[in-house]
């Protein structure tokens, strides 16, 4: 799956189903964002 919205994240969650969440941010975005993705890798 490319991308997943936070709709589908949240009836992913709520199904108990397996998955892995990848940040593909740049590094410098991620850090000056600040914003964590639970379970991401």
């Amino acid at each position: 799956m490319e991308k997943i919205s936070v709709t589908e994240l949240e009836e992913w969650q709520r199904a108990q189903r397996e998955f892995t969440l990848l940040d593909v941010r740049r590094a410098k975005v991620r850090a000056a964002d600040g914003a964590e993705i639970a379970g991401a890798r």
